[in-house]
């Protein structure tokens, strides 16, 4: 009963999930700081949180100088029996997502640059509870429709045999130039947390269009145009 309880207090909160995720995933103490950078939380939510899960000895909690660290209290049996063995899980399951998407689109290569793997989408991209995204960046927008097409069909067996969403960004090396010279610090955050499928690496292709002239002068805008009530296209 007091399982339930518990489980009930911190998967309620998605941010209690992420911090957990992040600790989880560590082999040494994390501060909160950089928890929060890892989990995509502002510094204000990401403490809150914490706190909470101090306070219900998930986490435990060492200052040393001006910082607080956070590590897994294992000597909580929910901690050791349930909270690990689910994100060990998670990851396990992952692994097997991007290997099914691996196999499925490597025949697509013709115009790829790069095909990448996010757990989730970046908060600044408009997109809350989307899923994980497969990013694809092409060298040109001539098979962005056959592009489209395989990553419409695998989104479905995706859904079907994981019970994953998942939603996907097509770009041209244009409009990702156009992105990197807008938004470098979110790419340096999905950089740090992408997986690569396919073609070149993220931080390759992001060193090489970094302020790239020819790009920047034929860039169009990534963001799509909003319609009234707050559609996208």
């Amino acid at each position: 009963m007091q399982a339930r309880r518990l489980l009930n207090n911190f998967f309620s909160c998605h941010s209690k999930i992420d911090i957990l995720r992040t600790v989880v995933g560590s082999d040494e103490p994390q501060s909160g700081r950089k928890i929060a950078s890892k989990a995509g939380l502002s510094p204000r939510s990401c403490q809150l949180s914490l706190d909470e899960l101090v306070r219900l000895n998930v986490l435990r909690r060492r200052s040393s100088g001006k910082a607080y660290y956070y590590s897994v209290n294992i000597d909580n049996r929910i901690v050791t029996d349930l909270i690990i063995p689910i994100f060990q899980q998670e990851e396990r399951l992952t692994d097997q997502v991007v290997e099914k998407i691996r196999m499925q689109l490597r025949t697509s290569r013709n115009g790829v640059l790069g095909i990448y793997f996010l757990e989730s989408w970046p908060r600044s991209w408009g997109k809350k509870g989307a899923g994980a995204l497969i990013l694809s960046v092409l060298s040109d927008g001539k098979t962005n429709g056959a592009m489209a097409s395989r990553l419409e069909e695998l989104r479905d067996q995706l859904l079907s045999c994981f019970g994953m969403p998942i939603d996907y960004v097509i770009l041209t090396i244009e409009e990702f130039a156009e992105l990197a010279r807008k938004s470098p610090g979110d790419l340096d955050r999905i950089g740090a947390r992408l997986r690569n499928l396919a073609g070149r690496k993220f931080d390759e292709l992001v060193r090489s269009e970094r302020g790239s002239p020819e790009h920047i002068r034929r860039a169009t805008d990534f963001f799509p145009k909003r319609r009234k009530g707050g559609e996208r296209r």
